[in-house]
């Protein structure tokens, strides 16, 4: 890729936008995509050719950590009937779900594994796939109760 090149990209919302791509420092690219319009976009996001349908947003990993978050608030504040709805928008057919507790820092995984909390309603949940690999020290994986989860 060059200087002036037309790219795709995928912006900080998940969506295919298109435009010219000039170097910048340390792997990023500045793309301008129209005369007032520019974003700073890291390599492994570019594209010489369109990435599939640009009406679909790629934010599947964002989503997974907002609902997760409107979850942990929804028990929190003991709304019981919004965590329900969330659980199953989350996780449909009520699969068990796991927590990842690390043992030398005595917490549990937050969403997506990013950062920790000692606060069990606040701890990411998994599905068994997730969770596969991931039973070794010092994490062990502990499945968590599905109906007293959600409303203890």
């Amino acid at each position: 890729m060059e200087n002036g090149s037309k790219v795709y990209a995928i912006d900080r919302s998940g969506r295919v936008i298109c435009g010219t791509a000039f170097y910048d420092l340390n792997g990023n690219w500045q793309i301008v995509t129209g005369r007032y319009a520019m974003t700073s976009v890291w390599h492994t996001a570019i594209w010489a050719r369109c990435p599939g349908d640009p009406r679909v947003k790629r934010n599947a990993r964002d989503r997974r950590l907002r609902l997760e978050g409107e979850l942990a608030k929804a028990i929190k504040a003991m709304n019981f009937e919004r965590a329900a709805v969330l659980r199953d928008i989350l996780f449909p057919g009520n699969p068990p779900l796991f927590a990842i507790w690390h043992t030398e820092s005595n917490v549990y995984h937050r969403a997506g594994c990013r950062g920790y909390t000692s606060d069990l309603s606040q701890a990411g949940k998994f599905t068994a796939d997730e969770v596969r690999g991931w039973d070794c020290a010092p994490n062990k994986v502990i499945q968590i109760a599905g109906e007293q989860e959600v409303c203890a």
